[in-house]
């Protein structure tokens, strides 16, 4: 039996974690130590699926939803690319896996995974002492579920506004990139202060509720933060920054190695990578719903 004050933690954590998920700006995939590996990994790697063949300048050219770029701010954008490990090899990502821990401001500490996979698929796991809850969001399903001691004991479906900001989250690369093929609208905001530094400022627009403001270091280029701009289903607005730092370099991307995660400037999680892998070979059936044993709840 589930006792009340897990129900609430499943609700509560993972409002908490969904505020870290943006902030991979990259897909990040963790190894979870607890589950067989034969169920997520397929072998030594796998192909990536484009999202652009083409060159940078032949991507932009006569983008209408690129309405505020000119040759400067055209010019910021491609080293920025360039920084974060060049056009090509952001282009072949298909998934990526990373293992790491997520350090609260009261000093508990979680190991998490993280898996995505293009498609918009993505299944987080959170250690819990003798537990482990698990959330997977895909196009066709979505579903959270608690394990104790390697056994399913609640399986519930998310509510909506935890599902949207999840699949916010499910992007294989940056929304910065992706809006290259996608009809969202980037505009350039000038160097604003960020973090009390002056960064370029980045805005991706996906629709009238999901904003995306993205900080470059005016000097390496390199990401510093974003910010996710989003409204619930009462019109209410939240505004959840995050500060990259450490960036470490998988063959050949960089990423940030470490990850602050404020919520209307309350700092709530710190984020810190300790392994990552890109285009692992991660199986479509890691994100399918389990089945529901008798003796675990479920909820509609």
């Amino acid at each position: 039996m589930v006792g009340e004050k897990t129900k609430i933690f499943l609700v509560f954590g993972m409002f908490v974690i969904l505020l870290l998920l943006a902030s991979l700006l990259w897909t990040l995939l963790t190894r979870d130590k607890t589950v067989d590996e034969g169920q997520l990994v397929a072998g030594a790697g796998e192909a990536g699926e484009p999202v652009s063949t083409a060159t940078f300048e032949e991507s932009l050219a006569d983008k209408a939803n690129f309405p505020s770029l000119g040759p400067r701010e055209r010019n910021i954008l491609e080293r920025h690319f360039q920084a974060v490990g060049g056009v090509d090899r952001i282009a072949s990502i298909n998934s990526v896996l990373v293992t790491g821990e997520i350090h609260y401001p009261q000093g508990a500490v979680q190991p998490i995974v993280l898996v995505k996979k293009s498609g918009q698929k993505l299944r987080l796991s959170i250690k819990t002492g003798d537990g482990q809850i698990v959330m997977a969001v895909t196009p066709e399903n979505n579903w959270r579920a608690l394990y104790q001691n390697g056994k399913l004991r609640y399986l519930d479906q998310p509510k909506e506004d935890e599902v949207r900001r999840l699949k916010r989250s499910a992007y294989v690369v940056s929304e910065l990139y992706m809006a290259l093929n996608n009809e969202w609208t980037v505009r350039y905001l000038g160097q604003l202060a960020f973090n009390y530094k002056m960064a370029h400022c980045f805005e991706v627009k996906l629709n009238e509720k999901d904003i995306v403001r993205f900080f470059i270091n005016p000097d390496t280029f390199m990401d510093v933060g974003r910010e996710d701009w989003y409204y619930d289903a009462d019109g209410e607005l939240t505004i959840a920054r995050i500060l990259g730092s450490e960036h470490i370099d998988i063959a050949g991307l960089k990423v940030p190695g470490r990850i602050e995660n404020y919520e209307d400037n309350d700092l709530k999680q710190v984020f810190v990578a300790t392994d990552v892998e890109i285009n692992p070979g991660i199986l479509d059936s890691s994100f399918l719903q389990p089945e529901i044993p008798p003796e675990a709840e479920s909820t509609p």
